[in-house]
């Protein structure tokens, strides 16, 4: 029954269905219990998959909680059994996951402080933890590189992820499953790339990566509800980098693919349709025939955040979030 309950979780969290994601993890919880006596790892990494489905609602403080209980089940775990290969790998997981959600309650300092655990981790049992979960914490790294400001690491780890998430990949006995996961790993990794390489306005070497990312797996763009997410990421991140060019007919054909895919997806609070509608009236403000055309998508990103994301204003950006209570006025 555990085994039909996670191919069940596996097919909600692929196609965005978070709650109903979350109801399912409740069951596999309740199964493991008579699985397993007491706290297991197994279950401490339920209560990390509870968290995640928090995160695709941006509930930041349940996914806090989630994971803290998560890490408190590990610990007892540990106490009980010790470390082994098990406890080492599942501690990869959730000390990276925990310091990423304390960054996204603005914690930063618990953040770092977790960071500093999973690389520690990293550096005394790097022979114990999988290939899956040393590319997880390169991953989760370069987010604090980046609160440190030290974009050359950063780019150092997500490069370092980026090989072993390709060694999985290039493995020849991943399940299909376990290959659409390990590609969309590879592909949210250029996209880290990418946007680092934004932030430092590095063009050409964002370009490259995009292309790089693009030509690599080309098969992915002939089916079309294949690793929507990930897919949406990649195209949105390349209308970015348009924008840097002031290329905005093409960036608003990029965006627009971008938002097709998002529609594949069931999501209820959609802040990235938000965000996409945002982007597309903004290159399209900078065409002059289709200024009107502009002030249609933004009122369409006004609705989704009055309608269903209410007062998360806070996900705005700032530089945004002036015109909006403007519009707020005038649609009033």
């Amino acid at each position: 029954r555990l085994d039909n309950m996670n191919k069940i979780k596996s097919f909600y969290d692929l196609n965005g269905y978070g709650f109903e994601c979350k109801e399912i993890i409740k069951e596999c919880i309740f199964l493991i219990r008579q699985i397993y006596s007491g706290d297991s790892v197994e279950l401490a990494m339920y209560y990390h998959g509870i968290g995640y489905t928090y995160e695709r609602y941006m509930y930041y403080r349940l996914k806090l909680k989630a994971m803290q209980r998560s890490q408190e089940i590990l610990q007892k775990s540990i106490k009980k059994s010790g470390e082994n290969v098990n406890t080492l790998n599942a501690a990869a997981w959730i000390y990276t996951s925990l310091a990423y959600v304390f960054e996204e309650n603005n914690d930063i300092d618990n953040a770092g402080k977790w960071y500093k655990k999973a690389e520690e981790l990293l550096g005394n049992h790097e022979q114990s933890l999988d290939d899956d979960e040393k590319a997880f914490i390169y991953n989760g790294l370069h987010r604090h590189y980046k609160q440190l400001e030290d974009n050359s690491k950063a780019i150092d780890v997500l490069e370092k992820a980026l090989e072993l998430r390709k060694k999985i990949y290039y493995s020849n006995n991943l399940s299909e499953d376990e290959t659409r996961e390990a590609l969309n790993h590879i592909i949210n990794t250029h996209s880290n790339k990418i946007r680092i390489y934004l932030y430092l306005n590095q063009l050409d070497e964002a370009e490259r990566e995009y292309q790089t990312c693009k030509n690599e797996y080309s098969f992915i763009w002939n089916r079309p509800k294949y690793l929507l997410s990930a897919k949406r990421r990649i195209v949105t991140d390349y209308g970015d980098i348009l924008v840097k060019n002031k290329e905005y007919e093409e960036v608003y054909k990029q965006y627009w693919r971008a938002l097709r895919y998002r529609r594949y997806q069931h999501y209820i609070d959609d802040f990235l349709v938000a965000d996409l509608y945002f982007k597309i009236s903004e290159s399209l403000k900078n065409i002059k025939e289709r200024y009107e055309e502009a002030m249609e998508y933004m009122i369409q990103a006004y609705v989704v955040y009055e309608e269903t994301i209410k007062s998360n204003y806070y996900i705005i950006e700032k530089n945004r979030e002036e015109y909006m209570k403007k519009l707020s006025e005038c649609l009033s």
